[in-house]
């Protein structure tokens, strides 16, 4: 066998081991986070849990990223609050909330619509549809399978499960918009410092409109009224 024949087989064998360990990444790593979720919401209220979370992972990345000397300037800090209203405010909020109600295999299994939100509105800003016979059976097998889980949900449980299975719905459409955004932002040639700024931003937005929902003062009736 020659030698680049031998190169190619090797070649071969790690990129196989590379879609099997992605596939892994996918089911395992980023799967297991919904289910993470489910059991922080059973104990701590919902925008906290996401808040905390993403204000923690916030300031350690920004740390990183003062520790290589990567400074952000006055517009990516304004794109950072952006894409942590779409990505962490709009998008993991809902999906927080929507795990007090729903099983965290139908959110992951709903969530999963992103790359069809992705394709059309990256179309929308753009304007150029690359559409082909393959893509557009995927998107409607996509659609018809969110179609099934949100239908079969409607009839086998409360109306509650149903208005949390929407929530995560809109949650995957925000994030979908942040990622369109992203792409254009100020933030995109340095992927480390939109991650510490958006996480950062949303984990103070979640945690504001907690306060901001939750702290608000009740009027007490005049006992002399009426």
């Amino acid at each position: 066998m020659s030698k680049s024949a031998t190169l190619a087989r090797k070649a071969t064998a790690s990129n196989r081991l590379l879609v099997i360990f992605c596939f892994f990444a996918i089911y395992i790593i980023w799967g297991s986070t919904y289910l993470a979720i489910r059991y922080a919401v059973e104990t701590i209220p919902p925008l906290y849990a996401a808040g905390i979370r993403h204000l923690t992972s916030g300031t350690i990345l920004l740390l990183w990223c003062a520790a290589k000397k990567v400074r952000p300037t006055m517009a990516q800090i304004r794109t950072g609050i952006v894409i942590g209203v779409l990505f962490f405010l709009a998008g993991h909020g809902p999906l927080h909330w929507a795990e007090t109600r729903v099983p965290s295999g139908l959110a992951s299994l709903l969530v999963a619509t992103e790359p069809i939100f992705v394709f059309f509105l990256a179309a929308l800003s753009t304007r150029k549809w690359h559409f082909t016979w393959k893509l557009g059976a995927g998107i409607l097998i996509g659609l018809a399978g969110v179609a099934l889980l949100v239908g079969r949900t409607s009839l086998t449980s409360s109306r509650g499960m149903l208005i949390a299975s929407f929530a995560v719905l809109f949650g995957a459409l925000s994030w979908s918009a942040g990622i369109v955004y992203s792409r254009t932002s100020n933030l995109s040639g340095h992927p480390l410092l939109l991650t510490a700024l958006s996480s950062f931003a949303g984990g103070i937005l979640l945690l504001a409109v907690l306060i901001s929902v939750f702290t608000r003062p009740t009027k007490k009736k005049d006992p002399g009224a009426g």
